[in-house]
């Protein structure tokens, strides 16, 4: 069984596209997981 780095939200890193777009400095990638984020989940943010 190969290692996986699992991020505090439970998901696996290596399949993670904010994760992905962070560590090849990708800002497509990073627009494209902010817009996938908004739609799938559901949790009310906290406001600052």
């Amino acid at each position: 069984m190969a290692n996986m780095l699992v991020g505090s939200c439970g998901i696996n890193c290596a399949e993670c596209n904010a994760y992905i777009a962070s560590i090849t400095n990708d800002d497509e990638k990073r627009k494209k997981s902010q817009r996938n984020g908004q739609k799938t989940i559901t949790l009310p943010l906290p406001r600052r």
